[in-house]
């Protein structure tokens, strides 16, 4: 009936972000990565398999981490982490051992005060490459991927005031992964299409009713077109644009 049990609560490090699940260890049980703020560093929550989890190991990371997801940009089975460093102007990349340890980060210099990341193949090459958001510097960053979990310097493109949260999706049916961006500054929501080759589009902008924070994509009418969600903490509200 779509109802759940009380909390279960497992203690983080000092403010925890962000939360990201995925199968870091490859046990078939989906595990918990952290973004802590406070202690700059991400935690990894292995899934004991009946649905609580050890304590957090913890990776060190620079400055003020924001944003941590889970994907594989290597392509050898294994879940890396991808983490937006706010106070460091980086995203760092922890490519998976195998058994749920990570090594050392990578870090990719990016636009002023990274918040978010997100990960999608941008020039159809099936090498899964990095989108992030740079709040203070009113940009969004393409990290093209080399094919073996490293990345090319950034390529940087213009959106509107302070882009808190960014999402990859095919908004245009046209088989090309697109940016779509939560302008907090701006009170708007932006689209960036793909224009083919992975470089993108001016952004196009459909202004919402506060600063949006959050920005998630999915089909909320059941109509085979993508919808976009954004979350507005100052007004205590969730916009939602739908496809036209």
């Amino acid at each position: 009936m779509g109802r759940f049990l009380n909390q279960t609560t497992f203690a983080t490090s000092s403010e925890p972000y962000s939360a990201a699940v995925g199968d870091v260890n490859n046990d078939l049980k989906p595990d918990i990565v952290v973004a802590n703020s406070g202690a700059n560093t991400v935690g990894v929550f292995l899934n004991k398999g009946d649905g609580t989890f050890f304590n957090q190991v913890s990776y060190a990371t620079g400055y003020y981490p924001r944003a941590g997801i889970i994907a594989d940009v290597n392509n050898d089975g294994k879940s890396d982490i991808l983490v937006a460093i706010a106070g460091s102007n980086a995203v760092g990349v922890f490519l998976n051992e195998g058994n749920g340890t990570f090594l050392n980060q990578t870090t990719y210099a990016t636009g002023n005060q990274p918040f978010s990341v997100a990960v999608g193949d941008v020039n159809n090459d099936f090498k899964p490459d990095m989108v992030v958001g740079n709040n203070n510097g009113n940009t969004v960053s393409i990290f093209v991927n080399k094919g073996d979990g490293t990345f090319f310097n950034q390529v940087t493109y213009a959106v509107s005031s302070h882009p808190r949260s960014v999402a990859v999706v095919d908004v245009n049916n046209d088989g090309k992964p697109d940016i779509i961006v939560a302008n907090q500054g701006s009170n708007n929501v932006g689209i960036l299409l793909n224009g083919g080759n992975g470089t993108f589009l001016n952004q196009t902008t459909y202004a919402i009713n506060g600063g949006p924070f959050f920005v998630a994509v999915g089909d909320v009418n059941n109509d085979l077109k993508p919808d976009i969600v954004a979350a507005i903490p100052g007004s205590n509200t969730t916009s939602i644009i739908l496809h036209g």
